[in-house]
């Protein structure tokens, strides 16, 4: 998607003197990656759907972050600050995410959509509608008990679970028509343009031109009267219409509320107030406000989550298995924090990409790196123009699980929509129980990823694991084989209480150096649970200046453990995880789960133990392929250890990888496969073809049916250890059921040329 400001609609808001205009954003990549909803496509006219609730037909609106709003293909948004509102049986009611407003033919037409949205807290939304933009004229007291008083307004539309209504001054109403659903966590409601219509002002030149209108608006939960007011609109950037009063992004709090609640319990709402362009909506105009002209920013973004609804608790409720007593947070919505340098915006070719994920009892704004605060940031971060997003994970301690991995996926889809971002310079980083997670998502998905910067990573999830992996739900060692093709850098240290070493980053880089993968460890013997970052700046600076993505790799493993389709399957988000490709493996099908509620022997000291349990048939049962292509003549990669680091607090290891010595090309492949019912072999991208008979050795365990994609269409046979077996061919893809054994059998596949 690439953002345009119409520089005549421009023009004519800077004019009017009613707040900044826009300013095209950096055009984001048309790359897409994670298992993510698509935005609802862009309205084709004016809008003509009816008022159901759903907002699937309005059109995605780009924002500068939480406090702005944008315009685009006819329609205006404000994006609020999300887990702000702790109220109501849900811990999160009444939690305004995005408000958006749009023109119909026979009216102007609102959307109120919620982070929580439950029955059991009957919601409003209010907004006091000042049609002249003029504080001098109208105002009062807002209806309902509300508590509220603000100047200037004509007229107060409010719409929740019990309807909507037009609120004059003096109490008299007048009935809108309206939508509310939980499901969607929406509120929709048009004001009839026979009421009040924004376009009836004159331009001058004998027609008809549209007004701005001001809003000021609230959440609160209630029926007929609000029993709590929990989210106040409208707390602008002071870029974007905003004052220090209402510029919410210094906020120290987690989640953003400090200056929501000082105006709440003061009663001064007079600067948090919001000017909407009707002119700027009917031309279907795109207007995104600018950042600050100069600086290092960090600001807060939401976005609309691909799982909502699923099988968690909405909103802020204590999730299983937690030490610290923390919440999961599961809503539509979700924040993030993101760090954009000035040296991106001084140059606008693509970027690399860096998610950093948080550790335990941290957050996406609390997550213990210092920003702006060494040498990682100005010779690494800066250097490369890196744009940081740091995700909250659904929580201080969500492990990363099913919705907290694809919060990091999604996050990064949302990053790449909105700046430019070389998709081939994606990196993955995290600390402690980020560490955890950084390690894990680029298991799973690695062909996201150029390279993986990890400190004190444990290798199982929660307390108990640490000490004692395998005893836990899974043990990230057994499946560092989906590393093949990402470098790693892992630091550690010695004195670490919390992740003891031994039991965790040694294991793990033991296991990489047997596997001979590029991997680069550093123990600080001095050193406890720390990231390490800044001491390790050089390293890092080589490793993002000299890695890219590798797209199609001469050899590709890929390694699930069942636990993690158990998460996703328990949270109803298997649809969206399903782990079924890896660079050229696509299609991949598992055997199905088996039903057990057994528990490990040893209970957690953390309690419910049975929450994800241990497959009781066997815990062990890791998918595994392995895959190995002579297409491209790439020989094996020469490895070369690194040397031990001169200083004697500090201990060095690992190993760089380098092409090996090209061969002659053969139309052949390795296979292993374990614990696998079905996959594809996309064999262009490996390099092979069917133009000419394919070979392969292929062992494994039990029966799976192989694939390959790339047929030219032509009859074909195909035999193993020389015995004709049964072959589908449909399209371009090439069916065949194979009985795998340990010793490796010689598959071959004629085509007639």
């Amino acid at each position: 998607m690439r953002i345009f400001v119409l520089l005549g609609v421009t023009a004519g808001l800077l004019l009017c003197g009613c707040g900044n205009s826009g300013a095209p954003i950096s055009p984001a990549s048309s790359g897409s990656d994670g298992p993510v909803r698509p935005s609802p496509p862009n309205a084709p006219g004016p809008l003509t759907a009816k008022v159901d609730g759903s907002d699937e037909e309005w059109p995605h609106v780009a924002t500068m972050g939480s406090g702005t709003a944008g315009y685009s293909a006819g329609s205006w948004a404000y994006e609020d600050y999300v887990y702000d509102a702790t109220a109501g049986t849900s811990g999160n009611s009444g939690d305004l995410a995005v408000l958006q407003i749009m023109l119909s033919d026979e009216a102007v037409r609102y959307v109120a959509k919620f982070n929580s949205y439950v029955a059991a807290d009957p919601t409003i939304v209010a907004l006091a509608v000042d049609t002249d933009c003029d504080d001098a004229t109208g105002g009062g007291e807002w209806p309902n008990g509300s508590g509220i008083s603000t100047e200037g307004w004509e007229f107060i539309v409010q719409a929740g679970d019990v309807g909507a209504h037009i609120l004059l001054p003096g109490g008299s109403q007048l009935p809108m028509q309206s939508a509310a659903s939980h499901d969607t966590n929406v509120i929709e409601f048009d004001v009839p343009r026979s009421f009040a219509d924004p376009k009836n002002k004159s331009d001058g030149r004998g027609g008809l031109a549209y007004r701005h209108w001001c809003y000021r608006g609230a959440v609160g939960l209630g029926t007929d009267n609000w029993s709590q007011t929990t989210n106040l609109m409208f707390r602008n950037r002071t870029f974007d219409q905003g004052t220090a009063a209402t510029d919410e992004n210094e906020s120290t709090d987690t989640f953003q509320a400090q200056k929501q609640s000082a105006a709440l319990q003061s009663g001064e709402f007079a600067d948090f107030r919001r000017d909407v362009d009707f002119s700027l909506i009917a031309s279907r105009a795109t207007v995104v406000p600018p950042l600050p002209a100069t600086g290092n920013q960090v600001f807060t973004r939401i976005y609309d989550t691909p799982d909502f609804p699923n099988a968690l608790l909405e909103g802020a409720h204590q999730g299983e298995n937690t030490a610290f007593a923390s919440p999961l947070y599961n809503g539509r919505f979700q924040p993030y924090s993101i760090y954009v340098p000035q040296s991106y915006r001084d140059d606008p070719h693509p970027a690399p990409l860096l998610p950093m994920l948080h550790g335990i009892n941290s957050n996406h704004r609390n997550h213990g790196w210092v920003i702006d605060g060494g040498r990682f940031w100005t010779d690494v971060v800066q250097a490369n123009r890196m744009i940081l997003p740091f995700p909250f994970g659904r929580g201080q301690e969500s492990w990363y699980e099913h919705v907290g991995e694809i919060d990091v996926l999604a996050v990064m889809k949302d990053v790449k929509e909105n700046f430019n971002i070389d998709s081939s310079k994606q990196f993955l980083s995290g600390a402690s129980m980020g560490g955890l997670g950084a390690l894990k998502i680029a298991q799973l998905h690695p062909d996201l990823f150029a390279g993986l910067i990890l400190a004190v990573p444990p290798m199982s999830d929660r307390l108990q694991g640490y000490a004692v992996p395998e005893i836990n739900d899974y043990d990230l060692v057994d499946l560092a084989g989906s590393l093949r093709n990402i470098p790693v850098r892992n630091f550690y240290g010695a004195l670490d209480p919390i992740v003891p070493p031994v039991a965790n980053s040694e294991r793990f880089c033991d296991k990489l150096a047997e596997l001979t993968f590029d991997h680069d460890c550093w123990l600080d013997n001095a050193g406890s649970h720390s990231n390490f970052y800044d001491a390790r700046f050089a390293e890092l600076k080589q490793l993002v200046e000299s890695h890219s993505v590798v797209e199609d790799p001469a050899q590709v493993t890929y390694q699930v453990h069942p636990v993690f389709r158990r998460q996703a399957a328990e949270a109803d988000v298997a649809a969206l995880l399903p782990y079924d490709f890896a660079y050229w493996i696509s299609g991949i099908v598992y055997p199905s789960l088996p039903v057990s509620t057994d528990c490990p022997v040893i209970t957690p000291i953390n309690g419910n133990p049975c929450e994800f349990p241990l497959d009781s048939v066997a815990p062990r049962d890791i998918a595994t392929i392995d895959v190995r292509s002579y297409g491209g003549g790439a020989g094996n990669p020469v490895t070369i250890s690194i040397a031990d680091d001169p200083s004697p607090i500090l201990v060095r290891r690992g190993t760089e990888r380098s092409p090996g010595v090209p061969f002659e090309r053969r139309n052949a492949f390795d296979l292993l496969v374990e614990n696998i019912v079905e996959f594809n072999l996309d064999i262009a991208r490996m390099g092979l073809t069917l133009d000419e008979d394919l070979t392969a050795k292929v062992s494994g365990n039990g029966t799976a049916r192989l694939g390959l994609l790339g047929s030219n269409g032509k009859p074909c046979s195909a035999t193993l250890n020389g015995m004709p077996i049964p072959l589908q061919q449909v399209g371009n893809l090439i069916r065949m059921e194979l009985h795998f054994q340990e010793e490796p059998g010689e598959l071959s596949v004629h085509c007639h040329r």
